[in-house]
Protein backbone atom coordinates (compact mmCIF):
# COMPACT_ATOMS: atom_id res chain seq x y z
CA UNK A 1 0.00 0.00 0.00
CA UNK A 2 1.14 3.53 -0.79
CA UNK A 3 0.39 6.36 1.60
CA UNK A 4 0.58 10.01 0.57
CA UNK A 5 0.95 12.74 3.17
CA UNK A 6 0.33 16.30 2.03
CA UNK A 7 0.41 19.58 3.89
CA UNK A 8 -2.71 20.90 2.19
CA UNK A 9 -5.74 19.45 0.38
CA UNK A 10 -4.65 21.12 -2.89
CA UNK A 11 -1.37 19.18 -2.95
CA UNK A 12 -3.13 15.90 -2.25
CA UNK A 13 -5.73 16.64 -4.96
CA UNK A 14 -3.02 17.07 -7.61
CA UNK A 15 -1.41 13.71 -6.79
CA UNK A 16 -2.39 11.05 -9.31
CA UNK A 17 -1.73 7.45 -8.39
CA UNK A 18 -0.83 5.17 -11.26
CA UNK A 19 -0.07 1.49 -11.17
CA UNK A 20 1.42 -0.72 -13.81
CA UNK A 21 1.73 -4.47 -13.76
CA UNK A 22 5.33 -5.39 -14.47
CA UNK A 23 5.84 -8.83 -15.94
CA UNK A 24 9.14 -10.65 -15.39
CA UNK A 25 11.64 -10.22 -18.22
CA UNK A 26 12.19 -13.96 -18.67
CA UNK A 27 9.56 -16.60 -18.04
CA UNK A 28 9.22 -20.35 -18.52
CA UNK A 29 5.80 -22.04 -18.49
CA UNK A 30 5.57 -25.82 -18.82
CA UNK A 31 2.30 -27.70 -19.15
CA UNK A 32 1.44 -31.28 -20.02
CA UNK A 33 0.27 -31.22 -23.62
CA UNK A 34 -0.69 -34.86 -24.21
CA UNK A 35 0.53 -38.43 -23.77
CA UNK A 36 0.49 -41.78 -25.48
CA UNK A 37 1.56 -45.32 -24.50
CA UNK A 38 5.25 -44.39 -24.18
CA UNK A 39 5.71 -40.64 -23.94
CA UNK A 40 4.46 -37.52 -22.23
CA UNK A 41 4.43 -34.37 -24.36
CA UNK A 42 5.18 -31.09 -22.60
CA UNK A 43 4.40 -27.68 -24.05
CA UNK A 44 7.14 -25.21 -23.13
CA UNK A 45 6.31 -21.50 -23.50
CA UNK A 46 9.19 -19.05 -23.21
CA UNK A 47 9.16 -15.28 -22.99
CA UNK A 48 11.98 -12.77 -23.04
CA UNK A 49 11.94 -8.97 -23.10
CA UNK A 50 13.78 -8.55 -26.43
CA UNK A 51 14.25 -10.30 -29.77
CA UNK A 52 17.84 -11.29 -28.96
CA UNK A 53 19.40 -14.74 -29.06
CA UNK A 54 18.27 -16.94 -26.16
CA UNK A 55 18.91 -20.56 -25.23
CA UNK A 56 16.68 -23.17 -23.59
CA UNK A 57 18.44 -26.10 -21.95
CA UNK A 58 16.67 -29.11 -20.46
CA UNK A 59 18.62 -31.38 -18.12
CA UNK A 60 17.82 -34.43 -16.01
CA UNK A 61 18.31 -34.76 -12.24
CA UNK A 62 22.00 -35.66 -12.71
CA UNK A 63 22.62 -32.54 -14.79
CA UNK A 64 22.90 -34.44 -18.07
CA UNK A 65 21.89 -32.21 -20.96
CA UNK A 66 18.87 -33.66 -22.78
CA UNK A 67 17.79 -30.86 -25.12
CA UNK A 68 19.04 -27.47 -26.39
CA UNK A 69 17.01 -24.95 -28.38
CA UNK A 70 18.20 -21.52 -29.54
CA UNK A 71 15.76 -18.84 -30.61
CA UNK A 72 15.59 -15.08 -31.09
CA UNK A 73 11.96 -14.07 -30.64
CA UNK A 74 10.20 -12.52 -27.65
CA UNK A 75 7.72 -15.39 -27.42
CA UNK A 76 8.70 -18.93 -28.31
CA UNK A 77 7.10 -22.29 -27.76
CA UNK A 78 8.23 -25.84 -28.21
CA UNK A 79 6.68 -29.25 -27.59
CA UNK A 80 9.10 -31.80 -26.11
CA UNK A 81 8.46 -35.46 -25.50
CA UNK A 82 9.84 -37.39 -22.56
CA UNK A 83 9.70 -40.98 -21.41
CA UNK A 84 8.39 -40.82 -17.83
CA UNK A 85 9.82 -44.27 -17.06
CA UNK A 86 13.36 -42.96 -17.68
CA UNK A 87 13.14 -39.50 -16.09
CA UNK A 88 11.98 -38.45 -12.65
CA UNK A 89 13.12 -34.81 -12.55
CA UNK A 90 13.72 -32.15 -15.21
CA UNK A 91 15.33 -28.72 -15.07
CA UNK A 92 14.49 -26.06 -17.65
CA UNK A 93 17.05 -23.24 -17.95
CA UNK A 94 16.36 -20.15 -20.08
CA UNK A 95 19.39 -17.93 -20.71
CA UNK A 96 18.89 -14.53 -22.36
CA UNK A 97 20.68 -11.18 -22.61
CA UNK A 98 18.76 -10.16 -19.43
CA UNK A 99 20.01 -13.14 -17.39
CA UNK A 100 18.86 -16.65 -16.60
CA UNK A 101 15.79 -18.24 -15.06
CA UNK A 102 15.28 -21.91 -14.24
CA UNK A 103 12.42 -24.14 -13.18
CA UNK A 104 12.55 -27.71 -11.91
CA UNK A 105 9.82 -30.30 -12.37
CA UNK A 106 9.13 -33.72 -10.92
CA UNK A 107 7.83 -36.27 -13.40
CA UNK A 108 5.74 -39.01 -11.82
CA UNK A 109 4.19 -41.91 -13.67
CA UNK A 110 0.72 -42.48 -12.28
CA UNK A 111 -1.62 -45.12 -13.62
CA UNK A 112 -5.34 -45.33 -13.21
CA UNK A 113 -7.35 -48.52 -13.55
CA UNK A 114 -11.03 -48.55 -14.22
CA UNK A 115 -13.11 -51.17 -12.46
CA UNK A 116 -16.18 -52.31 -14.36
CA UNK A 117 -18.97 -54.35 -12.77
CA UNK A 118 -21.22 -56.10 -15.25
CA UNK A 119 -24.23 -58.31 -14.65
CA UNK A 120 -23.65 -61.79 -16.00
CA UNK A 121 -26.84 -63.55 -14.94
CA UNK A 122 -30.34 -62.57 -13.99
CA UNK A 123 -32.39 -65.05 -11.90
Amino acid sequence: AISVFASSPAVAKNYKQTSKVVEPANTINVTQYSSDNQFVYLQVQLRQSTDQLATLRISDELGELLFVDKFSTKNHHRVVKINPEELSKLEFLLTTADGSVSKKFKVALKTFSTIVVEEISNK
